[in-house]
């Protein structure tokens, strides 16, 4: 048994991180899926693919616990290959689970980043796993399905009570198009629970007959406006996303919603998937910039380490960092500049994007006024900049542990 594998033995036990990392072998990952069944696909492998990111990340942090960078740098790689080698499975929630693997990625790199022991060849590689990274392109793939998916749904709901009930029960009990979830009337009686039934049958058979149409077309145009996004912000020479992804949302609100009967369908809970395009396929966009912001922010990181062991010192610019450690400056999504930095006297440093704001606070990690939270994710979608965490000073531990919180 190597040490390698004997480290792994006493952290956790078992040897299994050998067995994932076996993916940076494998060119892509593929479950056998069949497309076919649309609405009916069943997803199994999803959990254990996220599980399996979990279970890497504790052994990297177990790995620098015990001494063992290489190790800790070969997981966080098999982390990000993970997400790689599945970008071709061109589904919705697939994709989401890619965007959470991810950002469970960054707190071990965080972590890989603060060993003192760490080598040159360790942060290479490193980087160069996060630098291949393309949440852009994997969405993109991912929109493309979907739509492909979503025009075939609709076509076979309005063939038949069973595929309409395949598509939009699920989508109905988890609250996605409005309707009740009950399942018969309470005490006292609830005429809304009483009529639900009529009203549901009532209602497909007009989204069958009528409403579907315009909703195909909606549904068909919200889509394509979804991927002439991101295809536009994969050559936007600016990188200024969020300029991209703020004419997207505009865009969608304008298709607005047409059919004279609105209020009538409304009133009988007829679906409405154009609406859940528009409002939840959007935010899924919004993920995936954020952890594109992520990934530059890393990287940046990641190539300063590298010159502080280079040379004993950080660089006043991050254009010290230009050609030997990155070809160029990681652009702010947010902002279309590159991403803010400056070093500080007691041998940290300041590196920060503005955040979803799109405003440069200064590097200000607090949450804008009048939000309240307690949560510490340095990407929190109320904070003023999305700044970089530094390790701890003494003084602050001292006050941290003089004055815990409540």
């Amino acid at each position: 048994m190597t040490n390698h594998q004997r480290k792994l033995v006493d952290c956790e036990g078992l040897a299994w991180p050998l067995v994932l990392q076996q993916v940076l072998e494998r060119p892509r990952l593929d479950f056998n899926l069949d497309y076919k069944k649309g609405a009916g696909l069943m997803l199994p492998h999803l959990a254990p693919l996220k599980r399996s990111a979990q279970k890497l990340e504790a052994a990297a942090v177990c790995d620098l616990h015990n001494g063992d960078p290489g190790a800790a740098a070969t997981n966080i790689l098999a982390m990000l290959g993970l997400v790689q080698r599945n970008a071709a499975e061109g589904l919705l929630i697939s994709h989401l689970v890619r965007i959470a693997m991810t950002a469970i990625a960054v707190a071990p790199t965080w972590e890989f980043l603060q060993a003192t022991n760490v080598t040159d060849a360790q942060l290479a590689a490193v980087q160069k796993g996060w630098e291949q990274m393309d949440l852009l392109s994997d969405a993109e793939n991912t929109f493309v399905t979907e739509r492909a998916w979503g025009l075939e749904a609709i076509e076979k709901s309005r063939a038949s009570h069973e595929s309409f009930e395949a598509t939009f029960g699920p989508m109905a009990s988890m609250g996605v198009l409005g309707g009740s979830a009950s399942s018969g009337p309470g005490w006292p009686f609830d005429l809304e629970a009483m009529t639900e039934k009529a009203r549901n049958l009532v209602a497909e058979a007009m989204w069958r007959t009528s409403w579907s149409y315009s909703e195909e077309l909606r549904t068909l145009q919200g889509d394509q406006i979804i991927v002439e996004a991101l295809r536009t912000m994969q050559t936007n020479q600016s990188q200024f996303y969020k300029a991209d992804y703020d004419a997207m949302t505009a865009h969608m609100s304008s298709l607005g919603i047409t059919n004279a009967g609105m209020a009538f369908f409304r009133a009988l809970k007829i679906p409405d998937l154009s609406e859940y395009f528009a409002g939840s396929l959007s935010s899924v966009v919004q993920k995936a910039l954020r952890m594109e912001t992520a990934g530059r922010v890393v990287v940046t990181a990641v190539a300063l380490k590298r010159f502080q062991i280079k040379h004993g010192n950080l660089p006043e610019t991050l254009d010290e960092l230009v050609p030997e450690f990155f070809r160029s400056v990681p652009i702010d999504p947010n902002a279309g500049r590159p991403l803010r930095y400056h070093p500080n006297a007691d041998g940290t440093f300041l590196l920060y994007s503005v955040g979803e704001d799109g405003v440069d606070d200064g590097g200000d990690p607090a949450l804008t006024a009048g939000v309240i939270g307690n949560s510490l994710y340095w990407q929190n979608a109320h904070a003023r900049d999305w700044v970089w965490p530094q390790p701890a000073t003494a003084a602050e531990i001292q006050f941290f542990n003089e004055h815990p919180p409540k």
